[in-house]
């Protein structure tokens, strides 16, 4: 068995982890909560903070604005296939009737 092939020994963690009390607010008062942690990258953190009527508004019409893009994006597409497959029924039709006039 070579060096390679044995597993890495597990490696401690370097700090202990904050945990905050629910209701305390922690270092940011009672705004949001941080939550942070540490990689090879750096420190990264997430806020999580309370959604107002304002922005739960705001952000519910940009998500209906997406939806409604993509219906009329879609619908714009059938309402160019449709002729489109017409069209090639239509001439598959007369090509067929064609075929059969001019074998005779």
């Amino acid at each position: 068995m070579n060096e390679t092939s044995r597993p890495s020994p597990v490696e401690t963690p370097r700090v202990e982890p904050e945990i905050l009390p629910p209701g305390s607010g922690g270092p940011f008062g009672s705004g949001g909560v941080r939550w942070t942690s540490w990689e090879s990258g750096g420190e990264r953190a997430i806020f999580i903070r309370r959604v107002g009527p304002f922005q739960l508004f705001v952000w519910s019409l940009l998500a209906i604005l997406v939806v409604a893009g993509f219906f009329f994006l879609f619908a714009g597409a059938l309402l160019i296939a449709i002729p489109v497959a017409a069209a090639l029924v239509g001439g598959s039709i007369v090509a067929a009737w064609l075929r059969r006039t001019f074998r005779r």
